[in-house]
């Protein structure tokens, strides 16, 4: 059952490093809903404006899930295992590795022959460590990775204007003249 848990986690972590990669390139909009022009106003003016700022949500979600994803399991196998080798895997990131480096030795004098399994899970222990790191690296990067984002501004047209200014109203006549929306 230990190795089950360890396979979909090292499968879990590889999809979401990819997921991260990808979050990494993807730009992310926000751009507000407009409000819905008044039936007799005029079109409204709009400006769209590009800014960059970290940190990068998209960038950040895939280094957590690419962690977790591979950190878990980990956590899992060392809960399942009573080996006291077993036990680093709740250190984050050097446990995989300090796992390998003290785990029995296998088909040397006085040592116990391996077996397939233990190939394969001193293999998703290095998977593990790799995916552990990277997803750490991600999250670093996704702190410091400008996040773009895309802003829509519409003028309101919706408000009442009045315009009271001095007009010539006859050859040698002034007076005054209001225009204005309503």
């Amino acid at each position: 059952m230990k190795y089950v848990i360890v396979v979909w986690g090292a499968l879990a972590g590889g999809l979401l490093a990819v997921t991260a990669a990808g979050a990494a390139i993807a730009d992310t909009a926000v751009t507000p809903e407009p409000a819905a022009p008044a039936a007799t106003a005029a079109p409204a003016a709009t400006e769209q404006t590009t800014y960059y700022r970290p940190p990068n949500r998209a960038v950040l979600a895939g280094g957590i899930l690419a962690f977790l994803g591979s950190y878990g399991p980990a956590v899992a196998v060392a809960a399942a295992n009573h080996n006291s080798f077993d036990n680093n895997l709740y250190i984050p990131i050097a446990g995989p590795w300090l796992d390998l480096r003290t785990r029995p030795g296998c088909g040397g004098p006085g040592e116990a022959n391996c077996t397939s399994k233990e190939d394969g899970s001193k293999a998703l222990l290095v998977v593990s460590g790799v995916f552990q790191a990277l997803g750490v690296l991600t999250v670093a990067l996704g702190l410091v990775v400008p996040e773009k984002h895309h802003i829509t501004v519409q003028a309101r047209a919706d408000k009442p204007t009045v315009r009271v200014l001095p007009a010539q109203v006859s050859r040698d006549g002034y007076g005054i003249a209001a225009s204005g929306t309503f």
